[in-house]
């Protein structure tokens, strides 16, 4: 019994020094050899992918219920009171209404509305329905200069680097 125990654990350590060995071989440990060579590359084209997402839908199962978020990106047409008219890269229409709470993010501000837009703009429309906070839509004029509707530092936050109140050194981006 106790020889059976001795193989048996020797076996054991043999094996597992065995395949320590065979994982550290050059090329073939985590995150290097085929794998990441087949990975590198893909960042940059799901980015420029993403510059050319014209619609999308997603659900989300929050508190207890399905969100639905609903993102639109093409070229403005024309805004009315409570919906936007755009055009989608490959020509195609539409007119989006709002629903719930409204937001702007123009010209550095989400305090915005839709007549700070203009025909020509480009726009991002995220539309989420159903959510725990209620209905909301955010019209976005994207304008390549970073998150227009960021609070945080670098990204149109004068007061301080994200501390409360604004209390802190100054953001010197």
């Amino acid at each position: 019994m106790k020889k059976l125990l001795v193989v048996t654990l020797m076996s054991l350590v043999l094996l597992g020094v065995g395949g320590a060995a065979i994982a550290a071989q050059p090329g073939q440990a985590p995150g290097q050899g085929q794998g990441q060579g087949q990975g590198q590359g893909q960042g940059n084209k799901l980015k420029e992918a993403r510059k050319h997402v014209m619609r999308s839908h997603r659900e989300a199962f929050l508190d207890g219920k399905v969100a639905i978020v609903d993102t639109d990106r093409g070229e403005l047409l024309s805004t009315s009171e409570n919906s936007v008219e755009i055009k989608y890269e490959d020509s195609s229409t539409a007119r989006i209404e709002a629903v719930g709470k409204l937001t702007v993010c123009a010209n550095g501000s989400r305090e915005g509305s839709l007549s700070d837009l203009k025909a020509g703009d480009q726009v991002m429309v995220i539309r989420a329905t159903n959510t725990p906070k209620g209905d909301h839509t955010v019209v976005v004029k994207q304008t390549g200069q970073g998150r227009p509707c960021a609070k945080s530092p670098g990204q149109g936050n004068p007061e301080g680097k994200g501390k409360p109140e604004g209390k802190g050194e100054a953001n010197s981006q």
